[in-house]
């Protein structure tokens, strides 16, 4: 997902879909704009996996 302005409401939308998905091994979210909100989201998701 490198450069596809992924922002804040994204990450939430990825962090939701992550609850569902246990096979993913890598994300490439470089050049978006997930804000500290979307970031912090995302790694408490992948923290609990």
């Amino acid at each position: 997902l490198s450069g596809c302005m992924v922002t804040e409401v994204g990450c939430c939308y990825l962090a939701s879909a992550l609850k569902s998905t246990s096979h993913l091994k890598e994300l490439d979210l470089s050049y978006n704009y997930p804000g500290e909100l979307g970031v912090k989201l995302l790694s408490d998701r992948l923290s609990d996996q």
